[in-house]
């Protein structure tokens, strides 16, 4: 009757665990799928040379840190700085996600760029590392909160 018992309980234990590493996994795939969202239309808006459609994937209250250059805050001046970038010859962005994590509230994702920059004639491609952190916004809709990104060493 006890090694029933234990066998039994041993099985509960085992269930209860599996069905949570279960849910883990699916949160793990629906924060994976928001960041992904997010990504592929920042790339579609900055690739269209559309800084207002980048812009709105940003909190209100949002804060971007580019390299060199003073901290943005606020939709509107990141929406004027990501113009200047794209006035600059920025194009062809592109990311790749390493690492993801939560808290539940926030969402932090770290990852590579590269983004082709023409002048003139001349075509550059910056490479580099990023991390951004993302709030989701009363409306439920995941934005980045903080932006940040450092250029790769030139080559």
């Amino acid at each position: 009757m006890k090694t029933r018992f234990l066998v039994s309980r041993a099985m509960t234990g085992v269930i209860v665990l599996l069905a949570s590493m279960a849910g883990s996994t699916a949160w793990a795939d629906s924060v994976r799928d928001a960041i992904d969202a997010v990504n592929q239309q920042w790339t579609k808006h900055y690739n269209a040379k559309d800084a207002a459609g980048v812009a709105k994937l940003y909190t209100n209250d949002a804060l971007r840190l580019a390299p060199d250059a003073s901290r943005v805050q606020g939709r509107a001046a990141i929406q004027a700085q990501l113009q200047k970038e794209l006035d600059d010859g920025g194009q062809n962005i592109k990311f790749q996600t390493t690492d993801l994590g939560s808290d539940g509230g926030l969402i932090w994702e770290v990852g590579n760029f590269s983004v082709d920059i023409t002048q003139q004639s001349s075509k550059v491609t910056a490479t580099g590392n990023y991390i951004t952190v993302y709030r989701k916004d009363a409306d439920g809709v995941w934005r980045i909160a903080v932006d940040t990104w450092n250029d790769a060493p030139a080559k």
